[in-house]
């Protein structure tokens, strides 16, 4: 079952509902619309990568990176457990904390539409 975020093209509320279906019943304004009428916000092929408001946000992912970065926490929220992996071992020699520090500054730099990219272009 895919699930894709849709906006009501009356009330602009959004919704995750299942591709599968033809129409919903919006929650606000109670209309009941056709899938193919909406504008899909976050669409299937992306869905995995969609992890709510905050850690798309440029300036909460840079300061839980300054926090929580010497163990790469920030890796794993963003699916790169191999990088996690890597830095959870090496969090005791204190070059994780170094990384983490220009990791979270690169992160602040950022608008909140190229994080994804970021990580995903990671070596």
């Amino acid at each position: 079952m895919a699930r894709i975020v849709v906006r009501c093209p009356f009330c602009k509320a959004t919704k995750s509902v299942d591709n599968r279906k033809k129409s919903f019943r919006c929650d606000l304004c109670k209309n009941k619309i056709k899938i193919n009428e909406c504008e899909v916000v976050v669409p299937p092929e992306v869905e995995h990568e969609y992890h709510g408001k905050w850690f798309n946000n440029h300036t909460f992912l840079g300061y839980f990176i300054f926090f929580t970065g010497i163990f790469g926490i920030d890796f794993f929220i963003k699916k790169r457990v191999r990088k996690g992996i890597i830095a959870i071992l090496i969090c005791w020699t204190g070059a994780s904390m170094i990384q983490a520090i220009f990791r979270g500054m690169e992160v602040l730099a950022l608008e909140d539409d190229e994080i994804n990219d970021y990580y995903k272009n990671m070596k």
